[in-house]
């Protein structure tokens, strides 16, 4: 079982590219680009092996893991030509997919327009841009967000709040949806150059980067408290972290997968 009392490097010895944890359920991407996950007993599973007839899976989308469903992105190899197995160069053709943790097999949910996963939910936008709800057990959707509103950066959720990044003439701001009570607050502002465009929720709070330092692959971490409004400094990451609550996982400097304890 994977210990949130201190902070627990996932990956110690490979590099991590993404990690994503909800509860003490954790999917990463390895050295490879491999997906795997730890479930909450610790035990270790592979999900996709990437780089078999030039697809992998993305290591520039977000992921997201809730219950059974493991939600990420697969791309294909556009070139030039791979040597010895090796492929160097630009991906294209992304396309959401479902991995279901019960029969392990992967599901091909359509183009990059599909986002989390959580509590049972997965969500996507529409071409008027709403955000829209679909319970992955009955299929039943649920608009969210109304078609009209901004386009969104970036968008996370989980079985409490749905949270969308958004940019205007006035800077960056975070909206939210209680999904208990259906209140939405909208424009939160952000301060700072955001980095990455990725924004995670998970437990009433959120956390995304801002750019910092010489280094624009590092950037700082800031949880913003949903609840009561209040943003804090956490540490550094590359893109890939993820926030659960309790937890915020990771990428360090050193490309480690680490999972640390939030107050």
């Amino acid at each position: 079982m994977v210990d949130l009392g201190a902070e627990t490097t996932v990956a110690p010895v490979v590099r991590a590219t993404q990690v994503t944890v909800e509860g003490r359920s954790t999917a990463y991407l390895d050295a490879h680009g491999d997906l795997r996950l730890i479930s909450p007993n610790g035990s270790q599973s592979l999900a996709f092996v990437s780089h078999q007839d030039g697809l992998r899976a993305s290591p520039d989308f977000a992921m997201s893991v809730t219950g059974r469903w493991v939600r990420w992105t697969r791309e294909q190899y556009a070139g030039p030509p791979c040597e010895d197995g090796v492929c160097e160069g630009f991906y294209s053709d992304q396309t959401a997919m479902l991995y279901d943790q019960a029969t392990g097999t992967n599901t091909v949910l359509g183009e990059e327009d599909f986002l989390p996963v959580a509590d049972g939910k997965l969500y996507h936008y529409d071409d008027d841009l709403a955000i829209v709800q679909k319970d992955l057990a009955t299929g039943t959707e649920t608009v969210m967000r109304p078609a009209g509103s901004e386009s969104p950066l970036a968008v996370d959720a989980d079985s409490q709040y749905l949270v969308w990044l958004s940019y205007t003439g006035a800077g960056y701001r975070i909206g939210y949806r209680n999904l208990a009570t259906g209140v939405v607050t909208e424009g939160v502002a952000l301060g700072g150059e955001l980095g990455y465009g990725q924004l995670k929720v998970g437990g009433a709070k959120a956390a995304y980067t801002v750019q910092h330092g010489g280094d624009q692959q590092v950037r700082q971490v800031r949880v913003l408290d949903l609840v009561t409004g209040m943003s804090t400094e956490v540490g550094e990451t590359r893109p890939g972290f993820d926030v659960s609550g309790n937890a915020l996982a990771t990428i360090g400097a050193d490309w480690t997968a680490r999972i640390t304890p939030l107050g």
